[in-house]
């Protein structure tokens, strides 16, 4: 293994690579090189306040954007067999963001993502899964694309195959899974779409004044991600079964509803006796 901790344009015998022409004073640097064909680029308008990647495996790529507005980043990286993080521009971090990928797999976050504390993005599981039945692998490691200005929120968790088109919000706490619209607000575990046609900006309420910020015209100027959701508000998903829920549908009570008994009816007594009444008027 090849640990480098200073950044700066390097080489190895092993093909491994760092592609940085800065020249800004960096945050702390750890960079491992366990296989060969490794690929750091740095952008040298990148701004650092910590990086620590392991590139375990062979033919692993990371690049990292420019940052003209000189926002830090601090990120935690695993990088495994031909697997790809592409950091765009912009970016910012409260605190440590952590990722990993995986055979072959890519991350690939757009310009302007805005990350808060404790997140994560995770291409892999870390572990195998199999099914018993078949031998199969259950959790292949699938790609995560994040769109430009995004806003990832305190202690999210984005997973394999999530996608998140620009402009959206995720709320704290939520587990991405699968596709998220632009210009939503996505909440929960997994996470759900709970409001469309929103607009964030990254003003921050208590250190820019105005103070209060009712509305769009007391922030000025505004991102030009304001777009009304494109896709089509999915169907509402179907109620619990009447039965489940202790309520029942619409007419389900009137009297004569077909297979409606009272509440607690022995209802096999009364076929029984159905039965018996029908046996002697026919005798």
């Amino acid at each position: 293994m090849t640990v480098i901790t200073v950044l700066e344009s390097f080489e190895d015998a092993d093909g491994n690579v760092v592609e940085y022409r800065g020249t800004k004073p960096q945050g702390k640097i750890r960079v491992a090189f366990s296989g060969s064909g490794n690929r750091l680029v740095v952008h040298p308008g990148a701004s650092l306040e910590g990086l620590d990647v392991s590139f375990d495996c062979n033919n692993g790529t990371m690049r990292i954007g420019n940052n003209p507005r000189g926002r830090k980043i601090t990120v935690t990286a695993r990088i495994g067999e031909d697997s790809t993080i592409d950091l765009g521009d912009d970016l910012s971090t409260t605190g440590r963001l952590a990722m990993s990928v995986a055979e072959g797999g890519t991350i690939r976050l757009a310009a302007g993502v805005m990350v808060a504390a404790e997140c994560q993005i995770r291409a892999d599981d870390a572990h195998p899964i199999f099914s018993i039945r078949t031998g199969k692998r259950v959790n292949p490691v699938k790609d995560i694309e994040i769109g430009e200005h995004v806003w990832l929120g305190m202690r999210s968790v984005v997973l394999g195959g999530a996608r998140i088109e620009r402009g959206s919000v995720i709320g704290l706490g939520s587990v991405v899974t699968g596709h998220v619209p632009n210009n939503c607000v996505a909440v929960g575990a997994p996470a759900r779409v709970v409001r469309r046609d929103i607009a964030w900006e990254r003003t921050h309420l208590t250190l820019k004044p105005p103070y209060y910020k009712p509305d769009a015209a007391s922030l000025g100027d505004l991102s030009p991600y304001w777009d009304l959701t494109e896709a089509p508000e999915a169907p509402a998903r179907p109620r619990a079964c009447a039965s489940a829920c202790g309520a029942s549908s619409p007419g389900a009570d009137a009297p004569g509803a077909r297979g409606h008994f009272p509440a607690g009816r022995d209802t096999s007594r009364r076929t029984r006796d159905d039965a018996a009444r029908r046996t002697r008027e026919a005798e």
